[in-house]
């Protein structure tokens, strides 16, 4: 499918691509179709584009590259709203956010958005009894490169 926004233009995302959110993301409730968008200029970030209102998208970057053995314990909700057999890959992402003013981004490691490539789900889970922080800073892209 082709969609189109300020941040890339028009691009093509495949229909392998969107994964289908039950319950949105926090604060976006409504919008239940996003695309997980790769592209290699920005690696090592990735984004989630909504389908609905391409003009909002997340970026997004992998919490092991922040914080290595970074763990989601996977209960049988998180499961079944992720159509997720034992066995299936479930990958987790956080969302990235770079501050007004200063170029540092930071990640939310307590807020992940977890990712079935097999069943095309994804959903965002809250961890609140964790120790991981909200506002984690990223190393990789602080003060080199600006999420646009």
């Amino acid at each position: 499918m082709k969609l189109n926004n300020s941040q890339f233009g028009e691009f093509e995302l495949p229909e392998t691509a969107v994964y289908e959110f039950r319950h949105g993301l926090l604060g976006f409730e409504e919008l239940r179709q996003f695309g997980f968008l790769h592209l290699d200029e920005f690696a090592p970030l990735d984004w989630l584009v909504s389908v609905d209102v391409p003009e909002i998208c997340f970026p997004l970057i992998s919490p092991m590259l922040l914080q290595p053995g970074y763990l989601v314990p996977m209960g049988e909700v998180e499961r079944r709203a992720l159509d997720a057999r034992p066995e299936d890959p479930v990958v987790p992402m956080v969302i990235v956010t770079v501050g007004s003013g200063t170029p540092r981004a930071t990640a939310n490691l307590r807020g992940p958005v977890m990712l079935n490539p097999k069943s095309r789900k994804g959903m965002q889970v809250v961890l609140f009894e964790s120790g991981y922080p909200v506002r984690a800073e990223i190393p990789l892209i602080a003060e080199t490169q600006t999420v646009r």
